[in-house]
């Protein structure tokens, strides 16, 4: 178990690190989510292990260093797994997923982005809503919908996008039990119901929708 002193040196490595990333410095963001995780692991301390490592790989990706993102991710949804961590296995995958798709998207050559995306990134998300189904994180299946509405829409998978989209709208009003945030879900993030919305009008064409499409697009990098 983690001593006060470790605790709050987690928690102010991960706060510098955020702080960091907020304002575009990715590679400080990086140093001190390490820092974070190596503190996690001094005091084997799987779980805050994961809260490290998920912002350091999303640090990664920002920089384009898809491999190592991935790498940390994976082993992230492996940790989860092994610790029971249904709702930190199932935005993991999610987030495999946003990572799949934004190397689709800022890889010059990629010949049919709609294939690739329904080959590399929309499985993960229909993953991630069989894994969160049910889960009282409601914040985590939210995330899910939002990124993972937009992407499948995007990408043609009508059925899934508005699966997502649905479960994203049913969760947004309501509020999580404990221990998780006791705010109404949406109000964590507004721009993911701007995402689901969005979603929903790519449904008819997907990609080819130009002008919602590039839209879409140009919110899936963030």
């Amino acid at each position: 178990m983690m001593s006060p002193i470790g605790r709050e040196c987690f928690e102010q490595l991960h706060s510098d690190g955020l702080a960091a990333s907020k304002a575009g410095n990715h590679e400080q963001a990086l140093d001190s989510f390490e820092r974070a995780g190596r503190v996690a692991n001094a005091y084997e301390d799987r779980h805050k292990l994961i809260h490290a490592m998920t912002p350091a790989a999303r640090a990664l990706w920002s920089m384009g260093r898809y491999d190592e993102a991935t790498e940390k991710l994976e082993h992230c949804a492996t940790l989860a797994e092994r610790l029971r961590l249904r709702d930190e296995q199932g935005i993991t995958i999610s987030n495999l997923g946003r990572i799949a798709a934004h190397r689709i998207l800022h890889t010059e050559g990629v010949e049919n982005t709609e294939a690739a995306l329904r080959g590399e990134a929309v499985p993960r998300f229909a993953e991630a809503y069989e894994i969160l189904k049910g889960h009282p994180h409601l914040y985590y299946r939210y995330a899910n919908a939002q990124h993972g509405s937009i992407i499948s829409a995007y990408a043609g998978e009508r059925s899934l996008a508005a699966t997502l989209i649905a479960e994203g709208l049913r969760v947004a009003p309501r509020v999580s039990a404990e221990p998780y945030d006791r705010v109404r879900t949406y109000t964590i993030n507004r721009g993911g119901i701007v995402q689901m919305l969005t979603a929903a009008l790519l449904l008819p064409a997907g990609g080819r929708t130009p002008v919602i499409a590039n839209m879409s697009k140009a919110r899936l990098i963030r």
